[in-house]
């Protein structure tokens, strides 16, 4: 904060510079006596942010393409994500899906508006193998129109794509079922069923 004037200024705190910094939120007067002797008084309330701090963890489950994000941050108001393979989200608790196994570098930016922090996190041994549990299958695989998913009837499906985000949730009524996907953008997709045989992941590419 500073004043026009360059002397006689009394600021709240007894400084008499023509500015002051200040770290702690609360109101601050001035009081300017020009060479006459005159006085003013002006006034502002300061408003501080407190410090954002970053903070994640995962749930990684073997035999699955998709990381499941959990952000632990305090005092942020807007997140940025970069999952170390080229792709990033700015999603509060994002899932991402890995096209390639491996080892990544997942950096997290989290923001208050005045103020950030970052925190990264290593995301070791991920896997893209399908889960070795074969209830399900698509085919062709690769396709451009439409996909035969075959698995057992009541399973619920869920299509996601490389970000996490959920394109398509059903229940199938038959053995195998026929899904139109010419709608779907370019891409690496992952499906997830849930029955009575338990869980399982697998993934198709749409071209």
């Amino acid at each position: 904060m500073s004043s026009s004037q360059n002397d006689n200024n009394i600021w709240t705190g007894g400084s008499t510079a023509s500015s002051i910094e200040v770290t702690a939120a609360g109101t601050y007067e001035l009081t300017y006596t020009d060479v006459n002797g005159c006085s003013a008084n002006a006034s502002t309330t300061v408003n501080v942010n407190e410090q954002p701090t970053a903070d994640f963890s995962i749930l990684q489950n073997n035999g699955s393409f998709v990381i499941q994000f959990l952000n632990n941050s305090n005092n942020a108001t807007s997140y940025a994500w970069d999952f170390g393979d080229g792709n990033s989200s700015q999603e509060t608790n994002p899932s991402h899906l890995y096209a390639t196994g491996g080892d990544f570098v997942v950096t997290l930016t989290a923001s208050n508006g005045d103020c950030n922090d970052i925190f990264t996190f290593n995301v070791n041994n991920v896997s893209v193998e399908e889960n070795h549990i074969q209830v399900m299958s698509i085919y062709p695989n690769p396709s451009h129109s439409c996909i035969n998913i075959q698995t057992p009837m009541q399973t619920q499906l869920t299509i996601m794509d490389i970000t996490g985000k959920q394109m398509m949730n059903f229940t199938t009524t038959q053995s195998i079922t026929q899904l139109d996907i010419q709608t779907l953008p370019v891409g690496l997709y992952v499906v997830k069923g849930y029955n009575h045989e338990g869980t399982f992941t697998t993934k198709f590419e749409k071209q």
